[in-house]
């Protein structure tokens, strides 16, 4: 990404617990002493509901999970922002989606929650601006 990001991330409640207190070790060993998660642009919990196909059966199945949706507007890239970001790229479930300041500056990854719903959520962000 360049210059400039706007990011948003979406995780379980639980590992958003777990990724504070792991990122918090990592403040802490690199003297760190303001963290970008006290910094967050947007914020927000909620009940998610998405669909995995079980092996077992070959059917679709909804799962519910209180989750946790937060971000950053115009935030730079660096050490910080990059182990956080690796971080969560190691969660079982996760949607990251980050614009850059060039038109053609999109990143989205996720695993397990649908993509379209973390973009959409961002778009919803942007209205009115």
């Amino acid at each position: 990404m360049s210059y400039r990001s706007d990011i948003r991330i979406r995780i379980t409640k639980d590992d958003f617990e777990q990724i504070k207190k792991e990122f918090a070790k990592y403040l802490d060993e690199h003297i760190i002493t303001e963290s970008i998660l006290d910094y967050l642009d947007v914020y927000k919990e909620h009940e998610h509901t998405w669909s995995v196909l079980d092996d077992e059966t070959n059917e679709w199945i909804d799962k519910t999970a209180p989750c946790v949706y937060f971000g950053w507007d115009s935030m730079k890239w660096y050490s910080e922002l990059e182990y956080l970001h690796d971080m969560i790229r190691k969660l079982d479930r996760f949607a990251i989606s980050i614009i850059g300041e060039m038109y053609d500056d999109v990143q989205v990854e996720y695993k397990e929650f649908e993509c379209i719903e973390i973009y959409s959520q961002f778009v919803d962000d942007c209205e009115g601006v």
